[in-house]
């Protein structure tokens, strides 16, 4: 026949919302669309009659077409689901490059603070989050002028400007009363062409303002047309004002503006998720990307580890190109050095497992004591024949730590240290000298290993401190191929300009 029709249990709308984030679901082609694609024939799905009718039984076989698909889709969706997960890993490595500044708040106890810093969508770099003045941890949304090192926020839709190196000295700024009064600030933008820093505001229409950051003048560009923007950000490739506004039913539309005059030139609808609630969106306009962040609902904010939602959308045709949820923040403190050594054995974790992920949170977040950890776990190995040749005799030593410091310098060794163990006569060694030859070849061959070390690579890259990125020199001058590549990658990536 011409149609494939295949079976699909009927699914709550949350839950269809919530598939933006799983390793399946859209923006990423689902299974009956993959096999549409593949087969060029129309696939219908439908949810299956609710009570079996006694005079058309169903069959159970290849003679029934209806069986045969879903026999099908079973059989290809362990597939499907490998190769969409493999495509948003490419995907999240891609994302790594794009880096922006963002506002985040988080509690202490009774008390809230502030930290401005570098973000990518897929969270923050945490040595490169500066904690800015308490006082502004109230603060909705902040944007920063890289130029002058300054920070402008919107605090109970008061207008702040804080030098990041000096705070104390913040000041409000007001504009002034030969200007249309400035009510309902909702988002801050900063025009890098053209040194400005843009306000819009709710009041009737909005209005678009614009401060000149060198000559500290005001000005109106326009008015908004009636947008309410609940999130704002500059074109830099295209030199447009970029406004998202969040309609009454929670979707969300990209509305265009001229940065010269302020004049309405086009909108869009951006095809993600409806959003439940009007709080502020932060992110970024990167080449053709529009990152946006959405934070924690007001119920839930400021709690230590909170999610937010990112979405990666198409800046021209608003189409979502990837979805993810981020971790924003969680309480480092630092940690005694087993717990280190049990993270270090956590980052081998099979790449299902959450536990690796929470390791490398935990690693990143101990910042240059984490570099030193990890520096004196890539401490590199002589592996010569001399070498190779003690650690084996050590295996068979009579006190247990120098045999296990034997085993693991001989697994760090890697393709030397096999060669080496596979010529050997094992007969010829102790017992406890073959176990744990036997135990070495393993642990060197194991896909653990390379998991640990490219996992490692990338807890560097996110603590992006100078001594993170001597060390990655380091690994990216020798050793292991895949590990030497990781490195210049995430060298590559730390080495991006900052926006």
């Amino acid at each position: 026949r011409d149609r494939l029709v295949i079976a699909e249990p009927r699914v709550p709308v949350e839950t269809l919302r919530q598939r933006s984030f799983e390793d399946d679901g859209p923006p990423y082609a689902s299974l009956a669309r993959q096999v549409e694609l593949a087969s060029g024939r129309a696939v219908t799905t439908f949810l299956g009659a609710e009570k079996p009718d006694p005079g058309k039984p169903f069959v159970v076989g290849p003679e029934n077409p209806e069986w045969s698909a879903q026999e099908v889709r079973a059989d290809v969706r362990r597939l499907h689901w490998c190769s969409t997960r493999a495509r948003r890993a490419a995907f999240r490595e891609e994302l790594k490059k794009e880096r922006f500044g963002f506002l985040y708040r988080w509690r202490e106890g009774d008390t809230l603070h502030a930290a401005f810093g570098d973000w990518t969508p897929l969270g923050p770099l945490l040595a490169r989050q500066r904690a800015i003045w308490d006082v502004l941890s109230a603060a909705d949304v902040g944007v920063r002028d890289e130029e002058r090192d300054e920070l402008y926020v919107l605090r109970a839709r008061a207008l702040i400007r804080c030098p990041l190196a000096h705070p104390q000295q913040s000041e409000v700024l007001r504009v002034p009363d030969t200007l249309p009064e400035a009510r309902e600030s909702s988002a801050l933008a900063i025009d890098t062409r053209r040194q400005r820093l843009l306000l819009a505001t709710r009041h009737e229409l909005g209005y678009l303002y614009a401060l000149d950051l060198v000559k500290r003048e005001w000005s109106v560009l326009n008015d908004l047309d009636g947008v309410d923007a609940s999130g704002m950000f500059f074109d830099e490739r295209r030199d447009a004002v970029l406004c998202v506004e969040r309609r009454k039913d929670g979707t969300l539309r990209l509305e265009r503006f001229s940065p010269e005059d302020g004049r309405h030139l086009n909108g869009t609808a951006l095809r993600v998720p409806p959003l439940p609630d009007d709080r502020p969106l932060a992110g970024a306009c990167l080449g053709n990307h529009l990152i946006l962040l959405y934070p924690p609902p007001e119920s839930q904010a400021h709690r230590v580890g909170e999610d937010s939602l990112a979405f990666v959308v198409d800046a021209i045709t608003g189409d979502l190109i990837h979805g993810d949820r981020v971790r924003c923040w969680e309480d480092f403190e630092p940690v005694p050095e087993p717990r280190l050594a049990r993270m270090w054995e956590a980052l081998s974790a099979p790449d299902d497992d959450a536990e690796a992920g929470r390791a490398m949170r935990w690693l990143a977040g101990q910042g240059d004591r984490g570099v030193a950890f990890l520096a004196e776990r890539f401490k590199p190995v002589p592996g010569t024949a001399e070498d190779l040749g003690r650690w084996v005799r050590m295996l068979s030593d009579d006190d247990t730590l120098r045999r296990d410091l034997a085993q693991f310098r001989l697994v760090d060794a890697g393709a030397r240290a096999q060669e080496y163990l596979a010529g050997l006569d094992l007969d010829a060694l102790p017992p406890e000298a073959r176990r744990r030859v036997a135990a070495a070849l393993r642990q060197v061959e194991e896909p653990g290993r390379n998991r640990r070390a490219l996992r490692a690579i990338a807890v560097l890259e996110w603590i992006d401190t100078r001594a993170a990125e001597a060390l990655l020199k380091e690994l990216a001058a020798k050793g292991d191929p895949r590990r030497t590549a990781a490195a210049e990658q995430a060298l590559l990536r730390m080495s991006a300009p900052r926006r």
